[in-house]
């Protein structure tokens, strides 16, 4: 799985047609319960100046699959997660306003607490598995480094419980 994912990212290298090279992947093992694993990779490229960045894979060991979104929750369930990833980033976000920063960066909080939903269902595609829940990792859709707020939100499977496919609990209890 990792060689793939590395060739992969050594091809996507190669055909960008930039001087953009791949210099190093360094994974990390999240969960492994026999039944599902869950890794993070830290890729790091060279295009003018380093670039880091973490992607996260969940296998379904069994049926040697990637589990995406629709795996864990049905389509109804999804919205309701939505709403508390987004309500989890909106209180960040009111707290992160009231303290001092530069201007770029209070527009930044202004424009994406004036949004009904801070994030969208295709911003919350990545999630790392472990004993205890499910980290998502939000996209702000902002440059990397405009925002010190972490992006992450973990709801624990006790929190989840309630909205986790059967065949996604079997896995994972």
């Amino acid at each position: 799985v990792v060689d793939a994912i590395i060739n992969q990212r050594e091809k996507d290298c190669l055909e960008e047609g930039t001087n953009e090279g791949l210099t190093s992947i360094n994974f990390k093992t999240e969960f492994n319960n026999g039944r599902i694993l869950s890794l993070t990779l830290q890729v790091e490229t060279l295009a003018g100046n380093l670039v880091f960045e973490e992607m996260y894979y969940n296998f379904d060991i069994k049926k040697k699959q990637n589990l995406k979104i629709e795996s864990l929750f049905s389509e109804k369930d999804q919205k309701t997660i939505l709403k508390k990833i987004n309500d989890a980033l909106k209180l960040r976000l009111q707290e992160y306003s009231t303290e001092e920063k530069e201007i770029d960066q209070q527009h930044a909080v202004d424009v994406l607490l004036a949004k009904s939903n801070i994030v969208t269902n295709d911003q919350v595609r990545f999630f790392k598995i472990n004993e205890n829940g499910i980290e998502f990792m939000a996209d702000y859709g902002l440059q990397r480094g405009i925002l010190p707020i972490e992006n992450n939100v973990f709801i624990s499977f006790i929190d989840l419980n309630p909205y986790l496919k059967i065949e996604f609990k079997k896995l994972v209890f």
